[in-house]
């Protein structure tokens, strides 16, 4: 009897041990398979990573242009502005030019007055106190 009950519990152990032997084989062919999962979810994220890398790379290499192109556009639209203001600033000495013209065509009416100035060349006298006219751009 007690034979019987060693050989029963011999082959239970027997059992277990086979089904152990089974259940460690089924966990190691698991962390195999986990293992491959992970490896290809990590391959799978790295290549998204790039891609999304590439992806605002692209559109920061867009936006640079763009920027560049904006500030070049208003870089010459400010240069336009300073020569067009240029131009139509009036001549800061102007009060001078005025005040010598004046001066030029009252010393020729005093020569004419005078007789310092013979009367042929009155009107060249007249020509040169008239302002010349403006040069052409």
């Amino acid at each position: 009897m007690v034979r019987d009950e060693r050989q029963g519990i011999k082959d239970q152990k027997e059992k277990f041990d086979a089904e152990i032997t089974t259940l460690k084989e089924l966990v190691q062919e698991l962390f195999t398979k986990k293992d491959e999962l992970r490896e290809e979810y990590f391959k799978a994220k790295l290549d998204y990573e790039l891609e999304h890398e590439e992806v605002k790379h692209s559109e920061w290499i867009s936006n640079q242009k763009l920027r560049l192109a904006e500030k070049e556009e208003n870089r010459k639209k400010r240069i336009e502005e300073k020569i067009q203001s240029l131009k139509d600033r009036s001549n800061p000495y102007q009060k001078e030019v005025d005040t010598c013209d004046h001066l030029i065509a009252y010393c020729n009416k005093l020569k004419v007055v005078h007789g310092l100035i013979n009367p042929a060349h009155e009107d060249i006298a007249q020509n040169v106190t008239q302002k010349p006219a403006a040069p052409k751009e």
